[in-house]
């Protein structure tokens, strides 16, 4: 295993996090992990430490990594990252990418990204099995806590994969997340030999604003922020329909800004172009469900609004943590109506500063 330093000069980083020192501290640890470390913190590449160190050793190309992100859109940039890093490192070790059903798929990628519903159909035709050594559950509390019917099904499966019982081998479950309860997850689902790798909150580079907007006149505490905002804003809100509305209100007030929508309910192509707007820097501004406020890694992104008050605190940390990423700067504002000043999501936030209308 490389030292700190070594990794640093593969991967070509000045600096290690904290989360990446621990995983190289315990880059022997055979059970399974959960990762907790605030967003921005470098999770992504502390996991791709370990599957690379894991992996380097195999002598035939099979899939025995395979990396899990709730969309589609953070699957592709898991991928692209997990790229970056193998071409900056001597290993002879391959990614591949599947996030259609049109897409074939080849066991001959060590490291496959995919969604869990992909990945359960995979599981389901046998397409994955005694090879499989590592499952990554990015945004692990995205599917822990909905427990919807594919992370069930991969569980169950995963627990069913026989290897040769003379290697006493299990599939390793990594679990990751900025806001991951990990003693919850390890009592829950009575994880094997479970190492909880933790990183307490750095004091983060982020401004954080709640604005009292005006109940007659909602919208020009919004307008006037944004007028504010010089660089690429994210702008939150709880549903899709509100996506739209806001989007329509938008293009009036600004029709030199080219803004666009993601949400759920948008077609895989079309959140695929917004997507791919905002990350080259087309985009000015991008409206948002919190189905995107998770590991978007965007560095020209200084700004985040919560246009309205998410609804628990774990949602608001996602959507803050697309802005001040590493080491970068940025500027967060809530808007919240008068009655929502009391609200937990607002009370639990000691930094931010509360600014009330005509201020």
């Amino acid at each position: 295993m490389e030292t700190g330093d070594e990794i640093k000069t593969l991967f070509k980083y000045s600096k290690l996090f904290s989360i990446q020192k621990k995983i190289i501290a315990n880059i022997a640890h055979r059970g399974d992990f959960c990762l907790c470390a605030p967003t921005g913190s470098g999770k992504t590449l502390a996991y791709l430490i370990l599957l690379l160190e894991k992996l380097s050793q195999r002598v035939i190309p099979k899939t025995r990594a395979v990396i899990l992100a709730p969309t589609p859109e953070l699957a592709e940039q898991i991928h692209a990252v997990t790229e970056h890093v193998l071409r900056n490192t001597t290993k002879d070790i391959k990614a591949a990418l599947l996030v259609e059903r049109k897409q074939p798929f080849s066991k001959r990628s060590d490291i496959l990204v995919t969604t869990p519903s992909l990945f359960s159909e995979l599981l389901e035709k046998k397409k994955l099995g005694k090879t499989l050594r590592h499952v990554v559950f990015d945004e692990a509390d995205f599917v822990f806590e909905r427990k919807t019917f594919h992370f069930n099904q991969i569980l169950g499966r995963l627990s069913q994969i026989k290897h040769k019982p003379v290697f006493d081998i299990r599939v390793q479950k990594i679990f990751v997340s900025a806001s991951l309860d990990g003693e919850l997850v390890r009592a829950s689902l009575q994880l094997h030999n479970t190492l909880l790798l933790t990183k307490k909150t750095p004091p983060r580079r982020l401004k954080e604003f709640f604005a009292v907007v005006d109940e007659e006149n909602p919208d020009e505490v919004l307008f006037e922020i944004l007028s504010e905002c010089h660089g690429q804003t994210l702008c939150f809100v709880n549903t899709p329909q509100e996506t739209e509305t806001l989007h329509e209100k938008l293009t009036t007030f600004f029709p030199n800004k080219s803004i666009v929508c993601l949400s759920e309910n948008m077609s895989f192509e079309k959140r695929k172009c917004s997507f791919s707007k905002i990350k080259n820097g087309t985009a000015m501004i991008a409206i948002c469900t919190d189905e995107f406020s998770r590991g978007i890694d965007v560095p020209s992104i200084g700004f985040v609004i919560n246009v309205t008050l998410p609804t628990t605190d774990r949602a608001y940390t996602h959507r803050v943590g697309r802005a001040a990423r590493g080491l970068s700067e940025g500027v967060c504002y809530t808007l919240i109506r008068k009655d929502e000043i009391e609200s937990p999501v607002v009370r639990n936030r000691g930094n931010a500063v509360l600014k009330q209308p005509g201020q």
